[in-house]
């Protein structure tokens, strides 16, 4: 997954995208790993419903990577 993410992220670089930001999880240490391996910075912590179908309260954590 690191990988695949480095190609997303150079892909939109290339594209000429400044900034990009991600979330994750905060329980989902897998991703968070994938993200910070990727040179993303931490920037916000959230808390808020899943989704308008799936009322669960999750913590999200947001990043940014600039180029």
């Amino acid at each position: 997954m690191t990988e695949a993410l480095k190609a997303v992220v150079d892909k939109l670089f290339h594209d000429r995208y400044s900034s990009i930001l991600v979330e994750a999880d905060e329980r989902n240490i897998a991703s968070t790993r994938v993200i910070l391996k990727n040179g993303f910075t931490f920037v916000h912590k959230e808390t808020r419903a899943r989704s308008p179908l799936k009322p669960e309260i999750v913590t999200v954590n947001s990043y940014r990577k600039q180029r």
